[in-house]
This record gives structure tokens, C-alpha cells and sequence, in this order.
């Protein structure tokens, strides 16, 4: 199963859909998650973080569906 965490698009939005510790979690328990490029920067969450947690990074909304 996969799971896609979109970028926040509304203005002045600072929340991201999942963190890091929460994708690791699914991907540990064998789902896919695929995270928009961007997605937790507002809430101060690097793409990088997401990679190490096992998601893939995608580089917009409209590639994950």
C-alpha cells in the first residue's frame, strides 16, 4: 500500500501531514511512502529526513497519483 504526503498549499500553513518518525514507522511495517518535494519544510522537516526514514521523495503532488 502507499501513502503520499502532499505539500501544505495554503498560505501561512506551517503543519506537515506526517513527520519523519511517523514514516518510519510505516515503512517498517512495509507500506510505501512517498513525500512531495518540500512537504515538512514549514514545519522544519528536511527531504533528507524523510529519505532516512524510508520514504521516496517526489518532486510534485501531481507524480504520485
Amino acid at each position: 500500500m502507499k501513502i503520499f504526503v502532499p505539500k501544505e498549499t495554503t498560505p501561512g500553513e506551517l503543519r506537515v501531514a506526517m513527520i519523519p518518525s511517523v514514516v518510519r514507522k510505516f515503512t517498517q511495517n512495509g507500506f510505501v511512502v512517498e513525500v512531495e518535494t518540500g512537504a515538512g519544510s514549514s514545519a522544519f522537516f528536511a527531504d533528507a529526513e524523510y529519505v532516512e526514514a524510508g520514504a521516496s521523495i517526489a518532486s510534485d503532488f501531481a507524480t504520485l497519483i
